[in-house]
């Protein structure tokens, strides 16, 4: 075919597409009878959706489609029929659409029909385009809803509107935030949709049932007078005065207290906690008490990053946490006792390799009971967050010393002193611990830079780069994804410079997402806003 003929073609083409077009939209459709007023979305009973239903953005709807009539006079209207397409976020969704809105009967004005099942997302946008709705205008018996079609029976009556028609639902209030650990100070995300923009806002913030506060802000800031759990209330109205009101609780974070417990030998003060804060600002106070029985208790200011409470008795603990603001968390723990009573653990040492390639570690027991397993652990930093790094079964049934050693090979890149501890379990019990013995390693500069993108995050699309990521090849990784109400995590071992993490973020809600990573020498946290 020449080129002529291709251009010939295509405008033949365009041309009959114009003419069916304006077929269908424009003839014989002047009179107004009968009038589509609006399309409703309503849940899967037909009732009209309100601030009750508790839906999140992005959570799956299963509910109803109805559509309103109106006109100048519905008793020249009878075996009424609409045809039009659906549009989710603005994709087709599915073919073309039918539905008979009265058979044989004139249909009603005013009240909201039923026209079909759907189902979407919350905070979706739903339309309806190429609509067109035709009636007999008498009512002979054969004139039913299925003698009316699109291109035929030009007798019937229309009413056609080729614009987008958005599917309207209530004006509905929602309201994400983002508060950091021990932070008064909330930033709140209004995410209100339906109804008929623009809207009006009246934020409330209450303190038990006490209001404390309001604001007309879309997106206020607001100080609240401790770190604890408050209510908010959200009131949108739209431009058709009316108004929805969300209430929802939220909770500042407060310090979060990892503890590690060692029990005591019978009617010895042998045991141990071991207190790490995370969040909130250093230095911290850590306090402790024993309440069941009453009996011990202390208090140390200045700790940075972790502390061991040592040589605590059997029984019931409470430990507090408080930053450098006052800003408190708490835990309640218990020190048993020890079920095997005969092992005792003797000397451990560390040696560091000339070339600082491998430490060989070497223990021993002074006497053993009933065999148990070695667990020899290893913690990278000052937190002293131990991670196992091997296993060792013991001899037992002995009352002279048993020497053991193991050799480790895959010491952390970023150099730096690291410690050593071997945990002696026996029945599945944590028996005792060894003293901590350390070496220094050179230190190196840190070789990975972390970003993700894009950021605003669209499409649930989000990227984790790490640039230098071949200084952790192999290395397992942690990424987990934070928001008010919903968390996700992804295990993962470190191939390439870039992990795609589009599914974990796919059923988050729009707001502030948080991006944690942990691993050996690794402990990131990233923001991302997805839209």
């Amino acid at each position: 075919m020449t080129l002529r003929s291709c251009i010939y073609g295509l405008l033949l083409f365009a041309f009959g597409t114009f003419l069916n077009a304006t077929e269908l939209f424009g003839q014989n459709c002047s009179q107004n009878n009968v009038v589509v007023e609006r399309f409703e979305l309503r849940d899967v009973n037909g009732n009209p959706f309100s601030s009750a239903d508790d839906y999140e953005l992005g959570e799956e709807v299963t509910g109803t489609l109805y559509v309103v009539l109106g006109g100048s006079n519905s008793g020249n209207a009878y075996s009424t029929k609409a045809f039009f397409n659906i549009l989710i976020n603005g994709s087709q969704i599915g073919g073309r659409r039918d539905v008979c809105l009265s058979q044989l009967v004139n249909p009603t004005f005013g009240t909201a029909i039923f026209a079909t099942n759907l189902t979407w997302n919350w905070g979706d946008l739903v339309q309806l385009n190429g609509l067109l709705v035709r009636w007999f205008t008498n009512d002979n018996s054969s004139n039913t809803c299925d003698q009316i079609t699109e291109n035929t029976n030009k007798s019937a009556q229309c009413f056609s509107e080729p614009n987008d028609i958005v599917a309207e639902i209530p004006v509905q209030p929602s309201l994400d935030f983002d508060a950091e650990t021990c932070d008064p100070t909330v930033n709140f995300i209004n995410q209100t949709f339906g109804g008929k923009p623009p809207y009006s806002y009246l934020w409330e913030f209450f303190d038990g049932g006490t209001l404390i506060g309001t604001s007309t802000d879309e997106n206020p800031t607001f100080t609240f007078p401790r770190i604890d759990t408050f209510n908010v209330s959200l009131s949108a109205t739209d431009d058709d005065g009316i108004t929805n009101t969300l209430t929802k609780p939220i909770t500042i974070p407060a310090i979060e207290i990892i503890i590690e417990v060692t029990p005591t030998r019978n009617n010895e003060s042998t045991g141990s906690i071991l207190v790490q804060p995370n969040g909130g600002t250093g230095p911290y106070t850590v306090e402790w008490k024993r309440v069941d029985p009453e009996g011990a208790s202390g208090s140390v200011s200045g700790i940075n990053n972790s502390y061991l409470i040592e040589n605590l008795p059997f029984g019931s603990y409470e430990v507090t946490v408080y930053d450098s603001q006052g800003c408190p968390g708490f835990v309640e723990t218990f020190i048993d006792i020890a079920t095997i009573l005969f092992n005792r653990m003797g000397d451990i040492n560390a040696i560091l390799d000339v070339d600082q390639r491998s430490v060989l570690l070497n223990w021993n027991t002074e006497s053993e009971g009933d065999p148990g397993l070695f667990i020899i652990e290893r913690a990278d930093n000052s937190d002293l967050n131990f991670s196992e790094i091997g296993e060792m079964q013991s001899t037992g049934f002995s009352d002279q010393p048993i020497n053991y050693s193991i050799i480790d090979e895959k010491l952390p890149v970023s150099g730096g002193r690291i410690y050593y501890r071997v945990k002696y379990i026996v029945n599945d019990e944590v028996d005792m611990y060894t003293e901590l013995v350390f070496v220094d390693l050179s230190q190196l500069p840190a070789k990975v830079n972390w970003s993700i993108f894009p950021n605003p995050a669209v499409d649930n699309n989000l990227t984790l780069s790490m640039k230098g990521h071949h200084h952790y090849l192999d290395r397992s990784l942690s990424i987990s994804l934070y928001s008010a109400n919903f968390s996700q995590t992804l295990l993962v071992t470190v191939k390439e410079e870039e992990i795609d993490l589009g599914e974990l973020i796919r059923n988050f809600p729009k707001g502030i997402i948080i991006v944690h990573i942990k691993g050996n020498q690794i402990d990131q946290s990233l923001k991302v806003l997805k839209k």
